[in-house]
């Protein structure tokens, strides 16, 4: 999933191409879906970030 880098530039940058692409396709580039995986009770197995971070593949499975 797309998520905000945590790279400083890189997340100014995925900020302002939000503003369009939320408009146009609904596709949000910042989000943080981590936190809700967890919050909805699944156990984060592996994690990891590519792509200057902007691309985050975890999986997980239900507790």
């Amino acid at each position: 999933d797309h998520v905000g880098s945590q790279h400083r530039v890189v997340h100014f940058v995925q900020s302002l191409l939000e503003k369009l692409s939320v408009r146009m396709c609904g596709d949000y580039q910042t989000r943080r879906p981590l936190p809700l995986v967890e919050q909805a009770g699944f156990v984060v197995q592996r994690q990891e970030r590519l792509k200057l971070g902007m691309v985050e593949r975890v999986a997980a499975v239900k507790a």
